[in-house]
């Protein structure tokens, strides 16, 4: 056995020679770090944290009293640190929302940090989270609950019906129907009503329209869904400093009259005149602005100029102001689909005294699109007529002149209005004739696509002409609704307006951007 061996140890000694190597043995890698055990108070906090659902209500409460509040509520030891005094006041509405989710909204309002202390077993509030042991796997559990949502917001339907209906009631609504957990940020005295009626209608599309007829905007943060002021920034809240400067700025009295400048010059003067930083890149084809307000605000102006921009708001942050001047002439690519799907899907109808609100819901099953009739609940017409293979377009066209509705599309969905009768009722004649534009013409004006309708007659004496409008203007927006193409802008003109606020309408003029206020008389 032991010339056998020393043979086997000859054989590889002549490869090892014959090879010019020597196979080593890999050091073994180095042992993964143990994980931190949980104590027993750990793990009892964190299954109340994620287990338990709170419902309050504070506006400007000093954090050191909130905290006091959530003792006595749910039994924990919350705790808060202070420095120099200042003890930073709350304002957040929560309704049934699970208490991870609530501490993560009062540190965030409050400006400050939160986490466990294991040793003195407390949560604490702080303005520095040094020392302090973050909830494990949280931001793993918030990418979690955004997928939830996000599932929600595509894949849910949902139908509800809001008359003069305060937003905060209506969010409380919402998270007790879908188990999600809503927050309203609108600050102090701020809770818009609202009048929606919606039928299966896709749960984010829903939330977009409560969003568009309150005045607010709603983004996923901190594990919930946060309602805010279109002029407030959602991923990030600024500092209260900040906010208060912006909101005293906004007050101030600036009036302007930008005649054919270029935007770097229009943003460049806002600066100088009201030390505001304004963080948007302009785009090399941006067209030139013209603006003049007097006796406003410098609110109205930056709301003017947004408007102008994109037909939108603005965002603010602790590092500045922006726009979003990349999306100027940007049109969304669910509107070019429901563009194709409205005239290009067929649809056959067979109606014999059918209501109104049951036509529209078959047309909505048949094609896939969202429909909103906003319609009284006494406003519910009867109706027949047959026809097959008839195209969307047609078939809406067919049930708003039997019904006395005008129909639109924006915000991801088509909306149907009653004609008001009576003193409600207001001329819809602007006095404008109307065409496509083409490709030629939308290139020689700068615009990337030819989205738009270009003007080819204005009445005289029309509030049309009263606005300032001309011919050849090109119309890209209408009270925040991009306008596509002749047809889009005709029902425009058409559709009825009990509002006695001017329409708001956004132009290109020879490569100028210009918003225009046309009165109805």
């Amino acid at each position: 056995m032991r010339t056998r061996n020393v043979v086997i140890s000859a054989g590889f000694l002549l490869t090892v020679l014959a090879t010019g190597c020597v196979e080593t043995q890999k050091p073994l890698p180095p042992a993964a770090p143990k994980a931190r055990v949980q104590t027993k108070w750990e793990k009892e906090t964190l299954e109340v944290l994620e287990s338990r659902r709170v419902s309050f209500c504070f506006t400007g409460t000093e954090l050191s009293k909130v905290v006091a509040y959530l003792t006595d509520l749910t039994g924990l030891r919350i705790k808060s640190s202070t420095v120099d005094g200042i003890d930073p006041p709350v304002t957040l509405r929560v309704n049934r929302m699970v208490l991870r989710h609530a501490l993560s909204w009062i540190a965030t309002v409050a400006n400050v940090q939160w986490g466990l202390d294991i040793e003195a077993e407390k949560i604490y509030f702080t303005p520095s989270a040094e020392g302090l042991v973050i909830p494990e796997n949280l931001h793993a559990w918030k990418r979690k609950k955004r997928n939830e949502y996000a599932d929600a917001l595509e894949k849910r339907r949902i139908s509800f019906f809001f008359q003069d209906t305060q937003l905060t009631k209506v969010l409380s609504f919402l998270a007790d129907l879908t188990g999600l957990d809503f927050v309203p940020v609108l600050g102090e005295g701020l809770d818009p009503p609202l009048t929606l009626r919606v039928n299966r209608m896709k749960f984010g599309n829903a939330l977009d329209w409560v969003a568009t007829l309150t005045g607010t905007k709603y983004g996923m943060r901190d594990g919930a869904i946060c309602f805010q002021s279109r002029k407030m920034n959602l991923a990030t809240i600024p500092p209260r400093e900040w906010q208060e400067h912006l909101e005293e700025t906004l007050k101030e009295r600036l009036d302007v009259d930008f005649r054919n400048e270029t935007v770097g010059n229009v943003l460049g003067f806002l600066n100088e005149k009201t030390e505001l930083k304004f963080l948007d890149e302009i785009p090399e084809d941006a067209p030139r602005v013209s603006l003049k307000r007097k006796g406003g605000t410098v609110g109205e102006v930056i709301d003017s100029l947004a408007y102008i921009f994109r037909a939108g708001s603005y965002a603010s942050s602790k590092e500045g102001i922006r726009f979003g001047l990349d999306d100027m002439f940007t049109v969304p690519e669910w509107k070019e689909s429901m563009r194709y799907t409205i005239s290009r899907t067929n649809i056959s109808l067979n109606a014999r005294n059918s209501e109104f609100l049951n036509m529209l819901e078959y047309v909505a099953q048949e094609t896939g699109l969202d429909i909103i009739p906003q319609l009284d609940e006494d406003q519910n017409p009867k109706i027949s007529f047959s026809a097959e293979d008839m195209t969307t377009k047609d078939a809406l066209d067919k049930l708003a002149a039997l019904s006395g509705t005008e129909w639109l599309v924006d915000r991801q969905a088509v909306y149907f209005v009653m004609k008001p009768e009576g003193k409600d009722a207001r001329k819809t004649d602007w006095g404008i004739k109307a065409e496509d534009l083409d490709r030629k013409t939308a290139k020689a004006h700068g615009l990337r696509n030819s989205y738009g309708a270009r003007i080819v007659f204005v009445s005289r004496r029309s509030p049309a002409a009263k606005a300032g409008m001309k011919k050849n203007d090109i119309v890209l927006d209408v009270d925040n609704f991009r306008i596509l193409d002749a047809a889009e802008l005709r029902r425009m003109t058409r559709a009825p307006r009990v509002l006695p606020e001017p329409v708001r309408i956004r132009i290109l003029r020879k490569r100028t951007l210009m918003v225009l206020d046309l009165k109805l008389d």
